[in-house]
């Protein structure tokens, strides 16, 4: 996924699981002002019923806030700031201000401004139909996930578990490869018949650095030896 729109890469994610193109996320269509110190987006045309949600990139680094309605929603553009931030849209019309809580130099500078609401009808429809295609048997324990599927044919499954260097995977006894689907998941091959995969999770270099302690250990035990041992009375000698 490369898209900078979150919710197109959504839309994409789950257009590729079901096989089918499948919008779950609507662009909702808005106006979009400047009154010199803020910037103000005027929601047009959403459903009530449906959740909403705008993001807005800038390209300048001064933290902003976000107001619906005149009511703050979020701090933005800031540390542990949310980029998506949700929008109740209740009412006939729902303004969206942008503001700025020091200098407003530069907020009218957006890059990109998005807002979309969820079809719930279509999200409803694309989680019955994964459901449909879920893994017979999934345990998760600390470290290690355990997978039982049954398959007609050769194919592909996916974890909704991040991907990160550590994991290994077997199916069946044997070592298998683990793929990275959306640049997150893990994706593995399967083969027809009954697959029984255990996939496992170890801290990268914790075996090396188990080794490197206790070489530690035995080189001070064996300097503390040798000192003490060099410095015994028997062992002092008279200089020359």
């Amino acid at each position: 996924l490369s898209d900078g729109n979150p919710f197109v890469n959504i839309n994409s994610i789950y257009s590729d699981i079901l096989g089918e193109e499948i919008e779950v996320y609507e662009p909702v269509e808005y106006e979009k002002k400047y009154d010199g110190e803020s910037v103000k987006y005027s929601l047009l045309g959403y459903e009530r019923t449906y959740p909403v949600y705008g993001n807005v990139v800038f390209n300048g680094e001064n933290p902003l806030q976000v107001l619906e309605n005149g009511e703050l929603i979020t701090e933005y553009n800031q540390w542990l700031a949310p980029s998506v931030f949700p929008i109740k849209a209740k009412g006939d019309k729902t303004e969206i201000q942008i503001t700025a809580e020091g200098d407003s130099q530069g907020i009218e500078d957006s890059v990109e401004e998005q807002f979309y609401q969820v079809n719930l009808d279509r999200l409803e429809y694309a989680i019955g139909k994964i459901k449909e295609d879920k893994i017979d048997s999934v345990i998760v324990e600390n470290g290690k996930i355990v997978i039982d599927e049954y398959s007609d044919t050769s194919k592909t499954i996916m974890l909704s578990v991040p991907y990160e260097e550590g994991w290994s995977a077997a199916n069946n006894g044997a070592n298998v490869g683990i793929d990275v689907k959306y640049n997150c998941f893990m994706k593995l091959n399967i083969t027809p018949g009954n697959n029984h995969i255990e996939l496992t999770y170890e801290v990268v270099g914790f075996k090396v650095g188990i080794i490197v302690s206790l070489i530690c250990v035995v080189i001070s035990v064996l300097l503390i030896f040798f000192r003490r041992f060099f410095h015994h009375g028997l062992y002092t000698f008279d200089k020359i």
